[in-house]
């Protein structure tokens, strides 16, 4: 389990088994290094309308592995 520091101040750097988070006041935004390969889903989805009740759309998605450079 990470164990996020719990006081953080803007801009803190938490890193934890080589993987890096920095701290935008907001929440812990996680840091992709150079080289580090990465999992990424893309949902591609069809027809969404608003205010529509039940909203019809179709969802479909798969995996990808990045290599950041």
């Amino acid at each position: 389990m990470i164990d996020f520091p719990s006081s953080p101040v803007s801009g803190q750097v938490y890193t934890y088994s080589g993987r890096t988070w920095v701290w935008d006041e907001t929440g812990w935004q996680r840091q992709i290094n150079a080289g580090q390969q990465v999992s990424v889903f893309t949902l591609v989805s069809g027809l969404v309308q608003n205010n529509v009740d039940p909203l019809p759309y179709l969802i479909s998605g798969t995996w990808h592995e990045i290599t950041y450079v």
